[in-house]
């Protein structure tokens, strides 16, 4: 009997109604980002049913369970991003469901029409109420998020004014450890860098990693390029997820396509860090910084080394060039000039005989020619050990094998190569690449104690990738480019300097122990004239 049943028992009793009724009004919504979430989460769903039995349990009394409720949703959906409008969709929505339900069910039953109505403005006054409070959370929602924006803002302005006046790494890299750290709340933050972009020394601040686990996931994260994250429970995944608390993360620096700047580590083994997707937009806008102040670093630095070889080219070049004609002088002297000295002697003889006996001219033009073909041999000798003319005649490959072979029977030391089938290039760059791997074999010779060395050529598309490698004892670079501290190690700024003046990438990667390993990496430019 419906007679003594109020409007709250009767809604009261069709809550299951009441749900799927929303649901499919829901699912005629255009779509939306909203949408989506009520009708295609689990946490969407729950939340409908959430506000219907708060809104019931309101009408019978407990209504600041369902203020509070309806607060923190207006805060959380504002949070988001989401449209106001969207979020109180459910207001209208019920009071159409009841709008259909009421008048037949009036009809069909004897209600006191009085008690009803009552019943009904109380409901709606609940629902308008809803609509306030999500309303009053949004706006100071917003007003929050404008005054965060602010702060972030100045933040941002206080960073970058201090640090781009900051000329070296270790205050860089403690400004951002300082960031870090008051955004994440982690025990230990730990910044990696790279010292510069040519011996890629790299080097750990404020102290050297030691924990493997830290290296793996820094290591990842700039092999990657992205972010990579570890949670309380030893899982490893790559999309932040704001529920889940950290405890490890580390977040490539400056990344520009392959290469990265250095790496951030953030490390909390007590107890797990919170790192939302918030925290992550605002730290990637001081990693953002932090690259430009970076770039600017490497590139005074490259200036200032760019400065200190040509100082070292210059006096090193006035040393070579004299050298080089003392040499020449020796070579002419000890050769040339000798032989022509005799060739001398023999047209002294030669005019004598022409006098006194004729037929012995014969024999004596015979060693005069024999002397002049001794003397342009010597002549091509020292032109081809000014320059290789093997390169001009046989091709660059070629050339390559002859060396290889005589530099194997000279020193012993066996050279595994491998090259490209066939390869036509400029002669200025078979030169350089020639030269390299001449002025390579021979500091494996000289320096490496190793016996074995490989040499590899690549031809991708218009670039030569040379590498050459040996597993000898190598040398230090950890303070720093090696020829300017050290002249013996000129002839790598030479190759250095032939590699950059084709427009090309010379990489050095050693260290004690820890063998040697140059890279070369050339763009052939054809020639006007189309010889190669």
């Amino acid at each position: 009997n419906m007679q003594h049943e109020s409007v709250k028992d009767y809604l009261d009793r069709r809550r299951d109604f009441l749900f799927e009724r929303l649901m499919e009004i829901w699912q005629q919504q255009p779509e939306s980002q909203y949408k989506e979430f009520i009708l295609k989460t689990d946490e969407g769903r729950r939340r409908v049913r959430i506000w219907i039995n708060l809104l019931l349990d309101a009408l019978n009394g407990d209504k600041q369970k369902f203020r509070e409720d309806q607060f923190k949703v207006g805060y959380a959906r504002a949070m988001k991003g989401l449209q106001f409008d969207n979020v109180v969709k459910h207001v209208p929505f019920f009071m159409k469901i009841i709008g259909d339900i009421f008048p037949e069910e009036i009809s069909k039953n004897n209600w006191h029409l009085e008690n009803v109505f009552t019943e009904i403005k109380e409901l709606m006054d609940l629902l308008f109420e809803d609509t306030l409070i999500i309303a009053s959370s949004f706006v100071n929602t917003r007003e929050e998020i404008i005054n965060e924006k602010a702060a972030q803002l100045e933040s941002l302005y206080d960073y970058t004014r201090d640090i781009i006046t900051i000329d070296n790494l270790d205050e860089i890299a403690e400004t951002l450890i300082k960031k870090t750290v008051s955004l994440s709340g982690a025990d230990e933050v730990s910044i990696g860098l790279y010292k510069d972009l040519f011996t890629w020394n790299f080097r750990w601040y404020p102290k050297p990693i030691h924990d493997p686990s830290l290296k793996k996931i820094a290591a990842s994260a700039i092999r990657e390029g992205i972010p990579i994250f570890i949670d309380e429970q030893h899982h490893t995944y790559r999309d932040l997820t704001d529920d889940k608390l950290k405890s490890i993360t580390a977040i490539p620096i400056g990344v520009e396509g392959s290469f990265c700047y250095g790496v951030i580590v953030i490390n909390s083994q007590i107890q797990g860090f919170e790192l939302t997707k918030k925290h992550m937009k605002v730290l990637a806008h001081f990693i953002d910084i932090t690259k430009v102040a970076l770039k600017n670093i490497y590139n005074l630095g490259e200036i200032e080394q760019h400065r200190q070889e040509l100082r070292l080219t210059a006096s090193k070049l006035m040393t070579i060039r004299e050298e080089e004609r003392k040499r020449l002088a020796e070579d002419i002297h000890d050769s040339i000039a000798q032989s022509l000295i005799g060739l001398g002697y023999k047209m002294q003889i030669s005019k004598r005989l022409l006098q006194e006996d004729p037929e012995k001219l014969d024999a004596q033009f015979e060693g005069l020619l024999g002397n002049i073909d001794n003397i342009i041999d010597e002549s091509r000798q020292i032109i081809t050990n000014l320059r290789p003319d093997l390169i001009d005649t046989i091709g660059i490959l070629p050339a390559l094998e002859r060396l290889f072979d005589s530099f194997q029977t000279e020193s012993g030391i066996n050279v595994s190569f491998t090259l490209p089938e066939n390869m036509a290039i400029p002669s200025a760059y078979g030169i350089c690449i020639f030269r390299i791997v001449q002025e390579s074999l021979a500091n494996i010779h000289k320096h490496a104690a190793t016996d074995t060395a490989t040499v590899t050529i690549e031809k991708s598309g218009e670039t030569v990738i040379l590498v050459i490698a040996d597993k000898g004892r190598g040398f230090d670079i950890s303070s720093g480019y090696p020829w300017i501290k050290n002249p013996d190690k000129f002839g790598l700024l030479s190759m250095k300097g032939r590699v950059e003046s084709l427009g090309g990438e010379f990489k050095l990667q050693t260290g004690h122990n820890q063998g040697c390993r140059l890279e070369a990496r050339i763009h052939i430019i054809e020639e006007n004239d189309g010889n190669s």
